[in-house]
């Protein structure tokens, strides 16, 4: 009986887990109930760190791509700039390119290389209107100065000075030699130069800025000196004339110097002791002062007595024979060949109390040697 009864237990067990047990297949799973699955609670965390890591990675791909634009920013405005300064550059380029100019930059740059060359192509080659662009051109870039270059007078003198330290080294009969052959060819270079600073000086101050010798009158046509002027009782014997043209010329700022001999009067206007490229030493007369130079300055030696003055004249007339040769190289001291300043410095230089008049003390004197020099040269009258 209690088999029976454990048996039908068993039975009934069997009958109530059967329909879970046989249609397991059909029934709603835990999942589609709302309860998670196994297999889901173990794979979501793992999803959860893929998009974290997407969403970090999308994060780093955004900050690339701004960077990238930034740098295209960069990069344009870097092109821009490079070609604003290239379109600037061509500005200036454009302005500075004219012929004229073109031939005044060559000119420079050639300069460097062969000076002489460079002065002649540039003269045989320039317009008046062309010219007259590049003086406007200088004077903008404060390059007036090199009109001494332009001209070839720099040049000029820096062959000189190296024919002058040769010919020193010679004994002297030959140098005069060598001198004589050498005058004719430095003189045609001197009218040379002369001509492209009158040429240049026609330009800057007009027609009435250049006067031939001789010629005078109208406006900027001469000054007011006259004999008169030398008869006042500051103005002794020994005293200094300087002659100014407007512009340069081949001696610089100041064209002309003589020593004026003290006896001027109305029958007596060759008073001032000098020496001219044509004519050598010679007695120059007031007349040709005024209508010549556009200033005209008389000057006196500092600290000296007049008697002091007188003597420095008469040092120099006693060596310096009227008519004799000119020569822009003759040496300081000898006296067969002079040039205009080489007088008055002559005379001070070998007086008994020995004044050297020279400012930079050089192997030449030049008129603006003397003129410049204020320690020893006091400018007492000017006439224009």
């Amino acid at each position: 009986m209690k088999k029976l009864k454990n048996l039908i237990v068993v039975m009934l067990t069997i009958t109530m887990l059967a329909p879970e047990l046989v249609g397991a297949k059909d029934q709603t799973s835990p999942a589609d109930l709302g309860q998670p699955s196994v297999k889901k609670l173990t794979l979501e965390p793992e999803t959860s760190k893929a998009t974290e890591t997407q969403k970090e990675k999308q994060k780093t791909e955004e900050k690339q791509t701004s960077k990238e634009r930034e740098t295209q920013k960069e990069k344009q405005k870097e092109k821009q700039t490079s070609k604003e300064k290239e379109t600037q550059k061509e500005k200036k380029k454009k302005l500075i390119t004219s012929p004229a100019i073109q031939k005044y930059e060559m000119f420079k740059r050639d300069y460097e290389f062969d000076k002489d060359n460079a002065i002649e192509a540039f003269w045989g080659d320039v317009t008046d209107e062309e010219l007259v662009e590049i003086l406007k051109f200088m004077d903008k870039k404060g390059e007036e100065d090199k009109q001494r270059e332009l001209t070839g007078s720099d040049s000029f003198w820096e062959e000189g000075e190296q024919v002058m330290k040769k010919l020193e080294e010679l004994p002297e009969e030959e140098a005069h030699a060598e001198l004589e052959k050498l005058n004719p060819e430095i003189n045609k270079k001197m009218e040379i130069i002369n001509k492209r600073f009158h040429r240049i000086n026609t330009i800057l101050y007009g027609k009435n800025g250049i006067k031939e010798r001789g010629w005078g009158g109208g406006n900027g046509g001469g000054n007011s000196f006259s004999y008169a002027d030398l008869e006042d009782d500051d103005i002794v014997k020994g005293d200094i004339v300087f002659g100014d043209q407007s512009g340069d010329e081949i001696y610089g700022e100041i064209t002309h110097v003589g020593l004026y001999d003290g006896e001027a009067s109305q029958t007596n206007t060759d008073v001032i002791l000098s020496a001219l490229p044509d004519n050598g030493v010679l007695k120059e007369n007031t007349e040709d002062w005024s209508r010549y130079y556009d200033y005209v300055y008389i000057s006196t030696v500092k600290g000296l007595t007049d008697e002091e003055k007188a003597e420095a004249y008469d040092t120099v007339a006693a060596v310096a024979d009227i008519g004799e040769k000119y020569s822009v190289l003759a040496s300081k001291e000898e006296t067969d060949a002079w040039y205009c300043s080489k007088i008055p410095w002559y005379g001070y230089k070998n007086a008994s109390n020995s004044v050297d008049l020279d400012m930079d003390g050089g192997p030449k004197v030049t008129p603006e040697d003397i003129f410049a020099n204020k320690n020893k040269i006091k400018h007492i009258r000017i006439f224009n």
